[in-house]
């Protein structure tokens, strides 16, 4: 049983995203409520639209991982204005779902059933940049010269986003490479998109 937990300790942490205006013990308390709404989700995953792998999934990080990361989200106002939700928290919970993330949401009653946490699994090759590097430090890693080295980092760093890539193509296959050595895309996106916070 040992080697099973050292195999499993570390591999999903529960990340949440609370607003920046309620109390420290507010903000986990409201963690609190959506990591058991989305044990609720995950009870009833076949009425949810999941699939077993989400079970899995949660029964790893539930069972050995148990690291909750806590975000600072920003404002909670779900007023709509011009086709989207005026609150940043409101936003991320969107930008969630388009990544397709699976994630649960709290609405707290006492403040006017106002958006107060979101929460999603967050694999290890997000999160893991020792073992799972960024494409900075991939390229380094390979076997190249350190002028190609810096003219593919260039190119990275150069584009606008990480979809739209110099079209040529040993480029792309180095991009690719590194793209599945951290899971695809949706980790890509999933890091790009959990660069932007801080802790709450």
């Amino acid at each position: 049983m040992k080697d099973l937990i050292l195999d499993h300790k570390d591999d999903w942490r529960m990340y949440g995203l609370v607003p920046y205006n309620i109390s420290p013990i507010q903000q986990g308390i409201q963690f609190g409520h959506a990591v058991q709404e989305y044990n609720n989700l995950i009870h009833d995953y076949q009425n949810n639209d999941l699939k077993l792998s989400d079970v899995e999934n949660f029964d790893s990080w539930r069972l050995f991982g148990k690291t909750f990361i806590v975000l600072n989200g920003g404002t909670t106002n779900s007023r709509i204005i011009e086709d989207a939700p005026f609150g940043s928290l409101n936003q991320h919970a969107n930008t969630l779902k388009d990544l397709g993330v699976v994630t649960a949401e709290f609405y707290e009653p006492d403040l006017g059933e106002q958006l107060t946490a979101i929460v999603f699994l967050v694999h290890k090759q997000v999160f893991n940049k020792k073992e799972y590097p960024g494409f900075v430090d991939y390229v380094n890693s390979l076997d190249f010269t350190t002028e190609y080295k810096v003219f593919l980092i260039n190119s990275f760093k150069n584009e606008d986003s990480y979809l739209h890539k110099p079209s040529f193509e040993e480029y792309l296959e180095i991009y690719s490479n590194w793209v599945d050595s951290i899971g695809g895309i949706k980790n890509v996106q999933l890091r790009e998109f959990l660069s932007k916070f801080s802790f709450a």
